[in-house]
């Protein structure tokens, strides 16, 4: 898949200082393609999905490079039977990390997503 760089340079712009600084270092260094995995470089926002005191808790631990986790299951009456989930987690190196899942319910399958700032994902895979 070819990516488009105007794409790639407007997502860099929007990761926030202390996530993914491992892919903000590749694309200085020159990667175009710094996420990988086929990733179309598309965002979706996350603020419809979670509750707006989950999102400030999100924030926050962003914010202060904290581990962080919250799903959002519907138990059997999902309007579009998914369930959610969000996570950020300080890794070994030092560097943040964040995902965000949406999956079909009690299945573990589901679209995946790297989480950008406190409210935006970008799409990586569906599996």
């Amino acid at each position: 898949m070819k990516t488009n760089p105007r794409k790639v340079k407007s997502i860099i712009k929007k990761i926030h200082p202390n996530l993914w600084q491992d892919i903000v270092e590749k694309y200085n260094n020159g990667d175009m393609d710094p996420i990988g995995a086929d990733c179309r470089y598309e965002i979706r926002s996350i603020q419809d999905i979670f509750p707006p005191e989950e999102l400030k808790i999100l924030a926050e631990a962003i914010k202060y490079k904290q581990d962080y986790s919250f799903c959002k299951y519907y138990y059997g009456c999902s309007p579009n039977g998914r369930d959610y989930s969000v996570e950020v987690r300080l890794m070994k190196n030092g560097t943040l990390h964040g995902w965000f899942s949406s999956e079909y319910r009690g299945t573990g399958n589901g679209d995946y997503y790297i989480l950008i700032n406190a409210t935006q994902a970008v799409f990586v895979e569906t599996d």
